[in-house]
């Protein structure tokens, strides 16, 4: 069995913006139980699949292969820096943008083609929107306790999507590339 997720690349420029950015916030005493991703660990997530048999990874890859070989690049917009959940004592930072048509057109997609070969589970309802794991926050935080000025971003350009595999560990998840997939149109 594997855990399993399809995520969008985080370009290197925006990288280095969303870390310079953050730096900011990772001495502040309100962050001092946060547990910040690392840079390399950046991704926006597509779609998750779960724990996986090793049986259907072939097919999985094989029906991931034709549902991007359809795919047009797009572009995301991440430009909001806010705590989620949006309740009262949130347990993560986000770096969102708005609803993204391309974006909910993927994952609809990949749902649609991956969903008949993985009768068990069920199909990935989650809200499309886009956005990045900043931290995760051990002790919550009161949504009237911080307010995150804009960050401003370039437009990410789109043009490929990957498979990765995530193994939960003590120090945090690690993820392995299974298969990356380049968009063909």
């Amino acid at each position: 069995m594997k855990r399993l997720f399809f995520s969008l690349p985080i370009p290197k420029d925006a990288v280095q913006k969303i870390e310079k950015y953050i730096a900011t916030f990772k001495d502040d005493p309100l962050f001092a139980t946060a547990k910040w991703v690392t840079p390399e660990n950046y991704h926006i997530t597509l779609l998750f699949l779960g724990e996986i048999g090793d049986n259907l990874i072939p097919e999985i890859k094989q029906l991931s292969r034709a549902v991007f070989n359809q795919m047009t690049p797009f572009q995301l917009v991440l430009n909001k820096v806010l705590l989620f959940p949006p309740v009262e004592n949130a347990h993560m930072v986000w770096l969102r943008g708005p609803q993204n048509l391309s974006f909910e057109e993927a994952k609809s997609q990949l749902n649609r083609f991956l969903f008949p070969c993985l009768a068990d589970k069920e199909k990935d309802t989650d809200e499309p929107i886009p956005h990045l794991t900043l931290c995760r926050l051990k002790d919550p935080i009161a949504k009237k306790a911080v307010t995150f000025p804009p960050l401003l971003l370039d437009k990410l350009e789109i043009n490929e999507c990957h498979l990765y595999e995530s193994t939960l560990t003590p120090s945090g998840p690690v993820y392995s590339l299974v298969e990356k997939y380049t968009f063909a149109v």
